[in-house]
């Protein structure tokens, strides 16, 4: 197996060989917290029990996350004990009982864990240590180079590489680069990362500053790397030549001189017919489909290559205004890695080269648009398609109606997206209609149009019919007109006036009522007095 296949593999067993060792220190026990080892090479590790003491055993436990699994024990009467499954794997040496050293040979991901030492010595009991082994590896670059039939000012470079921690790759010199690389990222079932940069060069560059080669940097703990890639430029014709090392080379030679030779027989009607030819055959190699969905629901966009080109990578961008945003990848190497500011929106659920789906698990406004998958294709660059996403919200209907005294109005009004268009049937004369439109920020539209009857007795009993269109479908809303209550303003003007007059009018006879019943009582009392008065000056 190669080198590149094992790092991106799962983990497998490797051999290990215990051996023991005596040292003393102050301290009671002597370790190192971390250890690191490199993929395929030996490690050791070690516990140093530094106070004297009667040893009776030491164990050795692998520790992995909660499991907690002993894979060898040594003691001076029993000797030394390999537990299985580790019995094939393991041997102990002992020299002196107080130091205890484990040499893991040819290390794999598999024996990336922590390791505890427990010594039971006489009389202290267990004193124990822990030490975690990390593993580190990184592969060697891989190198593609693509032509771009986008463009002929550039070509692209795709450089891999797969290591724990990720290896950072760049490009020398960065003033050939059209723009910034894309990065992607992918993690790999043992721990790994797979890293992938796309550089496009520029052409015009390269020949301004007459370079005859680039530089690939590769920056890691286990290694720094540089490959030096070759690059001939003719001038006379823009002729490019790009040759690696490895049995898969890329070596495009474009016959510039015949091709320019045969455009200039070619009038310029000739030649926009044929260049618009050419991308329109490029652009049938890739069959999308525009969706139209509900929003808030799960949708999903489709991409199908339709050519035989071997296809390495592929890769959905939403379409914007100042550039595209890379959203999702996939390969067979390396899967599917999802950008950050995509994480658990889409994901890519058709896993093919040349037939790519990708779903949005519940769209948002932000989703609306257009977006493009990209076929890397071995030796032919990027074949692309372009698939559109509108979202839409079923219409919301209401139809009511109001009397007044000299008019009725019959308001409908539908909210929808997009804004939906309203219409009537309605029969009868005199009739007024105005229309408002209101947008909301959740992206729907309210669409309200009013009917103004001048005429309302003529309309009882009437049906009106509200129409709303949306998206190719109508609904009809449907009302029948109740007979309704009208009042004369003058009449109720009328009828409120002689209600107040009436009430003026009662409470002035009541005054007057009362006031004569007053003075009535005022005479009788006087009357009484007098007829007292002369009663009294009788009888002196």
């Amino acid at each position: 197996m190669k080198d590149w296949e094992k790092l991106v593999a799962g983990p497998k067993e490797g051999l290990t060989k215990l051996s023991c060792k005596l040292a003393d220190s102050p301290h009671r026990i002597k370790y190192k917290n971390n250890e690191t080892a490199v993929f395929g090479e030996n490690v050791t590790i070690f516990c140093n029990l530094t106070t004297p003491a009667d040893v009776v055993q030491i164990t050795w436990q692998k520790i992995q996350g909660s499991s907690r699994q002993n894979i060898g024990t040594y003691s001076n009467i029993y000797g030394e004990k390999i537990l299985p499954p580790y019995r094939d794997r393991l041997h102990c040496e002992v020299i002196e009982p107080n130091s205890s050293f484990i040499t893991i040979r040819e290390v794999t991901f598999e024996d990336e864990a922590c390791y505890k030492c427990l010594f039971n010595a006489f009389p202290q009991g267990s004193h124990s240590g822990q030490i975690c082994l990390n593993i580190i590896a990184v592969s060697e670059i891989k190198t593609e180079l693509q032509s771009n039939f986008d463009s002929e000012d550039f070509l692209s470079f795709i450089y891999s590489a797969v290591g724990k921690p990720v290896p950072q790759i760049s490009l020398f010199p960065s003033k050939v680069l059209v723009n910034p690389p894309e990065e992607y990222l992918a993690q790999n079932p043992n721990g790994t990362v797979t890293i992938t940069k796309m550089y496009n060069v520029s052409l015009e560059t390269v020949r301004s500053l007459s370079l005859q080669h680039l530089i690939v940097h590769m920056d890691h703990p286990l290694r720094n790397e540089e490959k030096i890639v070759p690059l001939s430029v003719k001038q006379e014709y823009g002729e490019f030549t790009h040759e690696t090392g490895n049995p898969n080379r890329w070596l495009p030679r474009v016959g510039v001189a015949v091709f320019v030779g045969l455009l200039c027989h070619l009038s310029a009607y000739r030649l926009i017919w044929f260049f618009a030819a050419v991308r329109l055959c490029r652009a049938a190699q890739v069959v999308t489909q525009d969706e139209e969905e509900l929003l808030n629901t799960p949708a999903s966009l489709r991409c199908s290559l339709q050519n035989s080109e071997e296809v390495l990578i592929v890769t959905w961008q939403k379409i914007k205004a100042e550039s595209p945003e890379n959203m999702v990848t996939f390969s067979k190497n390396h899967g599917v890695v999802v950008q950050p500011a995509y994480k658990d929106k889409i994901n890519i659920t058709q896993l093919e080269l040349k037939n790519s789906t990708i779903t949005f698990w519940n769209t948002t406004l932000e989703d609306e648009g257009c977006y493009k998958c990209l076929f890397n294709t071995f030796g032919s660059g990027k074949i692309s398609g372009k698939a559109c996403l509108t979202l839409s919200v079923q219409p919301t209907v209401f139809l009511h109606y109001k009397f007044f005294e000299d008019h009725v109005n019959i308001t409908c009004s539908a909210n929808a997206r997009p804004a939906p268009v309203i219409s009537w049937k309605v029969s009868g004369s005199g009739i007024e209609n105005s229309t408002e439109i209101l947008s909301h920020p959740n992206g729907t539209t309210s669409v309200t149009s009013v009917l103004q009857v001048k005429d309302p007795k003529s309309q009882v009993g009437k049906e009106v019919i509200c129409q709303v269109l949306h998206l190719g479908t109508m609904t009809s809303v449907r009302q029948t007109l109740d007979k309704g209550f009208w009042f004369s303003v003058p009449l109720l003007l009328s009828i409120v006036s002689l209600v107040i007059l009436l009430v003026l009018i009662s409470i002035l006879l009541y005054w007057k009522r009362r006031r004569n019943q007053d003075r009535g009582e005022l005479s009788v009392e006087r009357r009484k007095e007098t007829e007292g008065g002369q009663l009294l000056k009788l009888l002196v």
